[in-house]
């Protein structure tokens, strides 16, 4: 291989890491940023249950979890509710695996960190 060649090749490599870097960094930084939202235990176990409808693609399962968040906001409005409500609706716009992952941040927001 020629020298230029080899030289090219290794300043795209430098190129895509330096790249990855960043974005790493980026993403490291927007995670730790955002605050983590709090779920009292019925919340808690809704999302556990919306985590699971949403690995199965269950629709069915997505309506009656939405009928038990309806009746159980009634106690309780607020930031969790309304995360809840969100993938829910990334759930019902076909965004499942969207919805998967906004179900497991909520959960993960539950542990100390």
């Amino acid at each position: 291989m020629p020298p230029k060649a080899r030289q090219g090749n290794a300043t795209a490599k430098i190129g895509l890491l330096v790249a990855l870097l960043i974005g790493a960094t980026v993403f490291g930084l927007w995670w730790t940023s955002r605050s983590p939202v709090p779920l009292d235990n019925d919340q808690y176990a809704i999302t556990l249950a919306l985590y699971r409808v949403c690995n199965q693609r269950n629709a069915d399962g997505l309506d009656e979890l939405e009928r038990l968040l309806d009746s159980s906001s009634a106690k309780s409005e607020g930031n969790a509710i309304t995360s809840i409500r969100d993938v829910i609706q990334e759930a019902r716009d076909g965004d499942w695996e969207g919805a998967t992952s906004g179900c497991r941040r909520l959960l993960d927001d539950q542990a100390p960190r």
